[in-house]
């Protein structure tokens, strides 16, 4: 599709301005309710998962994302009544459709393609909240996202919640509903959620807002010791590492912002500083699993002091990475190599659908890139070009979405970003930020970057 094409697609003016009116209106409604159902879900996927199961309606955690879906149908439906759709959507629903294509003809099972699909739905609910303007309903549920995830946390470490290894069928396939396990002889403990991993990374992107937020020093600093303390008792400790080093970066920003001679918006030093952050961040996250295909990655050692080892990137770099690249090159197809496998090539859609080949990732370029191989890049380039759209708004907006890619940039280092629906909304809401006007020019203050 050319981009005239795509242009045309997104400029049409409503037939009927009141009825286009309703329809932005009911939109917006929907897209606000959906981000609240998934993340709710998925902050009390534990308890959910099990009460539901229990009760014989497991039905009921899978609302959330079929409403998403409903509402992302509806989106494009309402291309009828409103004649207005942005072309960003269309291209990644583009990209997205051409994938699934790929992979079906790939010989990939259509029940691990929808449900690969089924997965991906948070991503396109985030575009949706960007491309509507609703970033302020996502930040002022903030708070008490946070409340309620670190309080589970740490009532956890007191309390054994009866949701805590118990375990439901879905598909012929034993799955628990919050999963009990150690690291070192430690509990991993996952709070209300479904996973320790869930809720430290629930924790980390909820706290680095906070810390962009107008709060004074004091609050700041007990919000990120409670914050650090929880993830700790999730023992994850790649979130552990974003709780030291993001608060570092967002703190060197907020100091420049403050100084800076254009108060209003941050200027291009600024912006060009934050970027070379994030660039950096991104070039760690797709180098590493390179090097894991050298012999020089065995020189990672396991060892460490109680779960504070390098363990889990000991078993990524020896197994879990090289493994995944073994996905596209299983077959001997040079094509897998340049488009990936398709969606639910890699991943939970595999537990199900190609079990003995099962792998997680654990990497956000690992895992774009084997579902959409050399596209992956698409999406990476605009989670990093889009600093300087975030930063058309305002200081305190450029702040809070510069924490967020630094969040998922280094949670994307070790982590799957893609099955965690929290992170995948942020990460739709990041990549699908569009410009609306330019920047303030740098000025030569000698307090900037």
């Amino acid at each position: 599709m050319t981009s005239a094409a795509l242009q045309s697609l997104s400029t049409k003016v409503p037939a009927n301005p009141a009825r286009g009116s309703l329809v932005v209106r009911a939109m917006k409604a929907a897209i606000t309710l959906s981000m609240l159902l998934l993340i709710y879900n998925d902050i009390f996927g534990g308890v959910i998962k099990y009460y539901s199961a229990t009760s014989a309606l497991l039905f009921i955690s899978f609302i959330p994302s079929l409403f998403a879906g409903a509402v992302l149908a509806a989106y494009f439906g309402s291309h009828i009544l409103v004649m207005r759709i942005h072309n960003k959507m269309v291209l990644f629903l583009l990209i997205f459709v051409l994938n699934a294509i790929y992979a079906l003809a790939d010989g990939r099972n259509p029940a691990a393609v929808g449900f690969g699909f089924y997965i991906w739905l948070p991503f396109f609910v985030g575009l949706l909240i960007t491309t509507f303007k609703l970033e302020k309903e996502f930040e002022k549920h903030i708070i008490v996202w946070w409340v309620i995830v670190t309080a589970g946390v740490l009532l956890n470490s007191q309390i054994k919640f009866p949701w805590t290894g118990e375990s439901y069928q879905v598909l012929g396939q034993t799955i628990q509903a919050s999963r009990d396990w150690t690291a070192s002889g430690f509990d991993r403990l996952a709070g209300f959620s479904r996973a320790s991993f869930a809720a430290a990374t629930q924790i980390a992107l909820f706290c680095m807002v906070m810390l962009a937020m107008r709060i004074g020093v004091a609050k700041k600093v007990f919000v990120w010791a409670i914050s650090t303390t929880a993830v700790y008792l999730t023992t994850t400790k790649t979130t552990l590492f974003i709780m030291i080093m993001a608060p570092i970066l967002i703190g060197m920003i907020d100091f420049f912002l403050t100084k800076s001679a254009t108060p209003q918006a941050p200027n291009r030093k600024i912006v060009r500083l934050a970027t070379i952050i994030c660039m950096f961040l991104a070039g760690l996250m797709v180098g590493l699993p390179i090097f894991s295909l050298t012999s020089a990655s065995n020189i990672v050692s396991s060892e460490g002091i109680g779960f504070f080892n390098l363990y889990s990137l000991y078993d990524r770099m020896g197994r879990m990475w090289p493994q995944a690249w073994d996905l596209i090159l299983d077959q001997g197809n040079p094509i897998h190599m340049i488009f990936g496998r398709g969606i639910g090539g890699i991943g939970t859609p595999q537990n199900f659908f190609e079990a003995l080949k099962s792998n997680s990732a654990d990497n956000l370029f690992v895992y774009l890139y084997v579902t959409f191989g050399i596209f992956s890049i698409f999406f990476i380039r605009h989670l990093i070009i889009n600093i300087r759209k975030w930063a058309e708004a305002d200081n305190r907006q450029f702040l809070t979405y510069f924490a967020l890619t630094v969040s998922i940039l280094i949670i994307g280092l070790m982590a799957n970003v893609v099955e965690n629906p929290t992170s995948l909304l942020v990460l739709g809401l990041l990549i699908g930020k569009t410009s609306s006007r330019a920047l303030p020019p740098a000025n030569h203050n000698k307090t900037n970057p």
